[in-house]
């Protein structure tokens, strides 16, 4: 059996005035399951979260107050700020991409006289990378022929850089670095009109994360 993922607690509040109308579920032993990071054209940035917790319990009381750790000159990241190349070519006409990081947590409910779920543990990690673009002819046969058609592997980089954004804010940027990628599919769709799209699966075998800003320690979830 892998060892354990790191826990934490969840508070989910709705608020409303009056005495005993809030709405408050606070989950202990939370651990994430499915984390992603997606970005498409003229959006912001956006992270997903699917956890399993343990336990969960209801309240209407006071909600925790929340403590903000960001500075005021600290902003998402846009779109304009993401890039992805593969094998050392950065596409040129991404329209969306979304990076897929699936832990696979096993949630036991042993038959020990308790509804609650066992310590959660890990099966095998998967990373996905979707994209759609705008396929032209030098991209074409470059994804299709050597990659996708005749199964090599590449290096593949999701660059998220905001340094200096805006002037004098210093440094925020976030770098996924992939090896060992493969296309597992490629969607060329023949339309009667409009642009040529093309939709692309990647899976990588490995994946580095680094980050360059002002959040000075992370917890290791």
């Amino acid at each position: 059996q892998l060892s354990a993922p790191f826990s934490f607690t969840l508070e989910d509040s709705k608020q409303a005035p009056g005495t005993g109308r809030n709405f408050i579920r606070t989950i202990n032993g939370c651990v994430l399951n499915v984390v992603s990071v997606s970005a498409a054209q003229g959006e912001k940035v956006k992270v997903n979260v699917d956890y399993i917790g343990q336990t969960l319990t209801p309240s209407s009381g006071a909600t925790t107050a929340l403590v903000e750790t960001n500075g005021s000159d600290i902003r998402p990241y846009l779109w304009s700020d993401t890039t992805l190349t593969l094998a050392g070519s950065t596409l040129q006409t991404v329209k969306d991409i979304n990076f897929e990081i699936n832990n696979n947590i096993e949630a036991p409910h042993y038959l020990n006289g308790s509804r609650d779920i066992g310590v959660p543990f890990p099966i095998n990690r998967m990373y996905t990378v979707s994209t759609t673009m705008d396929l032209n002819s030098t991209e074409a046969m470059f994804l299709y022929e050597e990659f996708y058609k005749n199964n090599n592997s590449f290096n593949a980089t999701f660059d998220l850089d905001a340094d200096g954004t805006p002037a004098g804010a210093g440094s925020q940027h976030t770098l996924f670095f992939m090896s060992g990628c493969i296309i597992t599919s490629m969607e060329n769709p023949s339309l009667v009109e409009g642009p040529t799209e093309s939709t692309v699966e990647i899976r990588p075998k490995s994946v580095t994360g680094s980050s360059w800003e002002q959040t000075g320690a992370y917890n290791p979830f």
